[in-house]
């Protein structure tokens, strides 16, 4: 049966960039047809962690070995990077974006540096970022990861992994 309404993005339509995504979050990404990753990236609220905001974090407690499988920097290449960090990673950014289940959904992770400096251009739409440094899952190193600073448009640079930075989970569908 038609009735003539189409589906919010959060239920499964069409999305553009500024919506409330299936996860909750805000669409910040949204590419023209689908992807092997999937259409459309959103990011958590701001207090996916705290109420107070996101967390200040080192890269991973491993700060001087180049992890395998964190090198993707792409769109879509987040949810891979993270997966082997996690691998290595007992605590830090990875460890902490693991466990959020926004909208009921496991699969948010850190974005690659490509998927940050999206986030970054589109920062509000998405709204209430610290204008500080914020982690990226792809690594530059054996002890820097880059990161896309939110207080000015500069481009992605390396930061050294011990460093605390702040984390935003992103995650892929559609």
């Amino acid at each position: 049966m038609n009735t003539g309404f189409a589906r919010s993005c959060a239920r499964g339509g069409a999305c553009v960039v500024g919506d409330v995504g299936p996860g909750r979050g805000r669409v910040f990404y949204s590419a023209r047809t689908a992807q092997p990753w999937g259409r459309y990236l959103e990011a958590a609220p701001s207090s996916w962690y705290a109420p107070t905001g996101d967390p200040n974090l080192a890269w991973c407690q491993d700060v001087a070995t180049r992890l395998p499988g964190t090198d993707g920097a792409g769109l879509g290449a987040g949810k891979a990077n993270t997966a082997a960090m996690l691998a290595v990673c007992t605590s830090g950014a990875a460890a902490a974006v693991q466990g959020y289940r926004g909208g009921g959904k496991a699969d948010w992770y850190l974005p690659s540096k490509t998927e940050l400096r999206q986030l970054f251009l589109h920062q509000k739409k998405v709204g209430a970022f610290i204008f500080h440094g914020y982690w990226s899952s792809t690594q530059a190193s054996e002890s820097m990861a880059w990161i896309q600073d939110f207080y000015s448009d500069y481009v992605p640079a390396p930061s050294d992994k011990a460093f605390a930075n702040y984390v935003r989970p992103i995650r892929a569908f559609g």
